[in-house]
């Protein structure tokens, strides 16, 4: 049986809850690294100044405040370059799609989707939440303390939901 895990998806009505995302994201940084992020953003970077402007825009997806800077600076110095423009055009696409606009986009899928998403995400719950809601055969795993990258910050946990995953796809032995 193929299915789908759709881990730390976005879901359905990104357009309606990007405000929060954005005042989540806000919250999780201090006043200072708000205004220095602001600051990077706004102009052409060194390298130094690139790998700080990510890890100050990737810090608020974790929720571990003891590994959170750590990993989000691990994941910042990787010297790949952003597609910046790529990351724009999807965005102004999808913010012009309507909930009926995933819905059917959604409803062609029919295979088993399991859902999992971190209870600390700053991306609301509620997307994923509704699209778990539309499919004919989805189930959502909401993992506490984590954020956008549960895989790292509770492996056992995704671990067990892919152990589970796995022996549901392959039927009774």
């Amino acid at each position: 049986m193929a299915g789908l895990i759709y881990c730390s998806g976005l879901g359905i009505g990104w357009s309606i809850h990007r405000a929060t995302y954005k005042a989540r994201q806000a919250q999780r940084l201090t006043a200072a690294e708000r205004t220095r992020s602001d600051e990077l953003a706004a102009r052409n970077r060194t390298w130094d100044e690139e790998v700080e402007w990510r890890t100050l825009s990737w810090l608020p997806d974790f929720v571990d405040p003891g590994r959170a800077r750590q990993w989000a600076a691990s994941d910042a110095s990787t010297p790949l370059a952003l597609n910046l423009a790529c990351n724009r055009a999807f965005n102004a696409e999808t913010s012009a799609w309507t909930a009926d606009d995933e819905i059917s986009r959604w409803s062609a899928v029919t295979c088993p989707v399991w859902i999992v998403h971190g209870e600390g995400d700053p991306r609301p719950a509620d997307g994923p939440r509704t699209l778990a809601s539309i499919l004919p055969d989805a189930g959502i795993h909401e993992i506490a303390d984590a954020g956008h990258q549960p895989w790292r910050e509770r492996p056992d946990v995704v671990a067990q939901i892919l152990t589970a995953v796995a022996a549901h796809a392959s039927g009774p032995s």
